[in-house]
């Protein structure tokens, strides 16, 4: 009798799961892991820096198909010059898609139409919109010497106002082995930037780039264990050899966070190193940093998430990348 009760619940529960998550649409990408965007009915799928040829496809949710491929090559407006420019970033303001590279501002309709391009006055590592301000990271050498990634506010000439943030680089033959990412995103016409390798401490400005706040979400930091310090050595001895880079630095403590999510006064955290068991580890934490819930997710390449839910890109059994949807309530 025990055993038949339990088959029948294990059923159940299969039952549960695989209504749970449903495939939405195969992806018409292969050469690397899309990044994705769901918004206002489009889904945008994109493989920028550092793949080339990068790709950006945009598909109608209530179709399930793709109405779009964007990138083309060349020296016209709307056209990019490859491989000497790179496609960095992609975000929206407003009824506007707008794709960022190391040299121009692309701006688009939802639908991917071409408006117009604005040029930078020189190479830039990022640029984003906030509000009516740019903000813009660049490479910054000082005393020929340290290098600096410097996040600026810029104006509609892309020239600098004022440093909002700034961070130490390594290059050969010096090499930091485990690199976090440098937050910037634009929320609610405020702009945000967090170095992730000084945990998840995320610093808030205004338009005139005057600090609002510093959001700090309390996590457990791990330190970096010597078995993956073993493997990042081989790897490098592998691929550069022992004299390429005369110095690796390894910090204490893996970066806090892989990704940020804003959305609904909440912010979501993926955390970095936290994959257990094809799962990820996420915080959701209220903008005063004070921690609401700490789960795993399934993992996915790529997430992009509602209020219902959350698109995920998976691969199938062929390998090929498809988006799936899961019903998920984060609060």
């Amino acid at each position: 009798m025990k055993i038949k009760i339990l088959f029948i619940l294990l059923i159940f529960l299969f039952f549960i799961n695989s209504i749970e998550s449903s495939v939405i649409l195969k992806l018409d990408i292969y050469k690397s892991i899309p990044e994705i965007i769901v918004k206002n009915g489009y889904l945008y799928a994109y493989t920028f820096l550092p793949v080339y040829p990068p790709e950006l496809l945009i598909y109608s949710m209530k179709k399930n198909k793709l109405i779009k491929s964007i990138i083309r090559r060349g020296a016209g407006p709307g056209e990019f010059r490859f491989p000497g420019e790179k496609l960095i970033d992609l975000f929206f303001d407003k009824d506007k898609m707008i794709v960022s590279t190391n040299s121009k501002m692309v701006f688009y309709t939802l639908k991917g139409d071409f408006l117009y391009e604005k040029k930078f006055p020189v190479n830039v590592d990022r640029v984003i919109l906030c509000g009516n301000m740019y903000v813009g990271i660049y490479v910054i050498a000082i005393d020929n010497k340290r290098l600096y990634k410097s996040v600026n506010l810029l104006n509609n000439g892309f020239v600098k106002i004022k440093e909002l943030y700034k961070k130490r680089i390594f290059y050969p033959p010096t090499l930091r082995a485990i690199k976090g990412p440098l937050l910037l995103k634009c929320y609610n016409q405020n702009i945000f930037i967090s170095d992730s390798d000084n945990g998840i401490q995320i610093n808030e400005y205004n338009q005139k780039g005057n600090k609002i706040k510093t959001i700090k979400i309390n996590y457990k930091r791990e330190k970096i264990n010597q078995e993956d310090k073993r493997r990042i050595l081989e790897f490098f001895e592998k691929d550069f050899g022992t004299t390429y880079f005369k110095k690796i630095i390894f910090p204490t403590y893996y970066p806090g966070f892989k990704k940020i999510y804003f959305f609904r006064s909440r912010i979501l955290v993926l955390r970095y190193h936290s994959d257990i068991e094809g799962k990820q580890k996420f915080i959701l934490s209220d903008y005063n940093g004070n921690v609401l819930r700490r789960f795993y997710l399934p993992f996915c390449f790529s997430y992009s998430f509602n209020r219902e839910g959350y698109y995920c890109v998976k691969k199938d059994k062929e390998g090929e990348f498809e988006l799936v949807y899961n019903e998920f309530t984060l609060f």
